[in-house]
């Protein structure tokens, strides 16, 4: 009972978040921007919005987006800061695209002199990107490739992220996820990031011709790097069969705490993929997690146990907060 007394709270506290605005935190607002698709705001498309915050912006404009289906590729450039997105609720709006090629997203990342090769497709196709610092997205859905995020200090709140493959490209910096809901089955979320996901669910919805899936390939190749993706007091539930994670390179870490696991989880948990015959530099981990996947006796045996000090670096807001930019949002 109590696995499904937990994934019961965070659905539904999740849910309220989906279908509702809350008001404004700690940051002010220096200005506010309606895009409205029947012409009844400041734009017609999100786009529009974005291209008129001025570039070196330093102080927060919300763009609030009414609900409908925003068919629309939204890119936020690197001169673009302190953006709060808002919609109305991420099951009422929604921005949709299926997209290829596209070099203005391969150019933002050459000019963060990032290695493009290993994310160019989805560099390429993203429904939504970010590439400037101190954005926030709040109560707004992305479908398709759904979402690249490339610069630092971002936040996401009661979102929804909806793909199958490479849905999420935490690509690089420091980032919060917390309210949210992503689903995908393959690599679904991937990337170089340094991220929190707190009271989030993870659903997997895994179907032929794919007979297993993974939830996330963490992208670490330096073991310098404090990248890593954290889960806690989340939710993994779905369909079919899928690991937690498997290895992009040979330092990908991972971590599992406190949250609750349906029984779709492979029992081995870990698949170690490019860092095989390297599996000792891997950090994967799980602590105090609950539900019939979170049972452990089967891990692979390169799972690593973290001592308690380890943990709560680990899931400390500190880990990627340590000059308070989480408390300065809007």
């Amino acid at each position: 009972m109590q696995v499904f007394a937990l994934v019961y709270f965070i659905l539904s506290s999740i849910y309220l978040r989906f279908n509702c605005c809350i008001v404004d935190g700690a940051a002010t607002i220096a200005k506010s921007i309606k895009v409205d698709q029947l012409g009844q705001g400041n734009f017609r498309t999100i786009q529009e919005a974005i291209n008129s915050v001025p570039d070196g912006n330093t102080q927060w404009i919300r763009i609030h987006v009414t609900k409908g289906v925003y068919r629309e590729k939204v890119i936020i450039p690197i001169p673009k800061q302190y953006i709060l997105l808002e919609g109305e609720g991420s099951g009422l709006t929604m921005i949709e695209w299926n997209d290829h090629a596209d070099t203005t997203l391969t150019n933002q990342l050459i000019n963060r002199n990032a290695t493009i090769a290993l994310f160019a497709n989805t560099m390429d196709s993203a429904t939504f990107a970010v590439f400037a610092d101190n954005i926030v997205a709040r109560y707004i859905g992305f479908r398709a490739l759904a979402a690249l995020i490339g610069g630092d200090k971002c936040s996401f709140h009661g979102c929804r992220f909806h793909g199958y493959q490479d849905t999420l490209c935490d690509y690089r910096g420091r980032h919060l996820f917390s309210d949210c809901w992503i689903e995908g089955a393959v690599d679904f979320i991937f990337g170089f990031g340094q991220s929190i996901y707190e009271h989030t669910v993870i659903n997997s919805i895994i179907r032929p011709p794919h007979e297993q899936g993974w939830l996330t390939a963490h992208a670490k190749d330096n073991p310098n790097s404090k990248s890593g993706f954290v889960f806690k007091y989340c939710a993994v539930i779905g369909a079919g069969k899928v690991y937690l994670g498997r290895a992009w390179n040979e330092y990908s870490t991972v971590l599992f705490y406190r949250t609750s696991m349906t029984d779709i989880i492979v029992p081995e948990g870990w698949d170690a993929w490019n860092a095989k015959a390297q599996e000792s530099l891997l950090t994967y981990a799980e602590h105090d997690c609950v539900g019939p996947g979170s049972n452990t006796t089967a891990r692979v045996p390169w799972e690593k146990k973290l001592t308690q000090e380890q943990w709560a670096a680990f899931t400390s807001n500190s880990f990627i907060d340590t000059e308070g930019w989480l408390s300065n949002r809007p």
